[in-house]
């Protein structure tokens, strides 16, 4: 399991790239309506479009943001988890707070 949405976060471009090979040839064969708020409503059959779909594309993205993730992220994670904590700061003890 890697963190790949702060890739993506960062990565725009290649996030909607991803998106856009799918949606963009599948909305040129499918039949819809858009209603006043923007909902869309499918005409006719679709189910076929989505059985047995080339995820390619996407597949090579997420292959991109592991990378990503592996090669900034995960680094920026490990350094902090493998740091040692800072040394607390020595207490200036004075007679008052001897006596308390």
């Amino acid at each position: 399991m890697f963190p790949v949405s702060a890739a993506m976060l960062k990565n725009p471009a290649l996030y909607d790239h991803s998106l856009e090979a799918f949606s963009n040839p599948l909305m040129q064969l499918v039949d819809y309506d858009l209603d006043d708020l923007g909902q869309m409503t499918l005409q006719g059959e679709s189910g076929a479009f989505y059985r047995y779909i080339d995820m390619t594309v996407q597949a090579e993205a997420m292959y991109d943001f592991v990378k990503l993730t592996i090669e900034h992220d995960l680094k920026r994670i490990h350094k902090v988890l493998t740091q040692p904590p800072p040394a607390p700061k020595a207490q200036l003890v004075t007679a008052h707070s001897a006596s308390v």
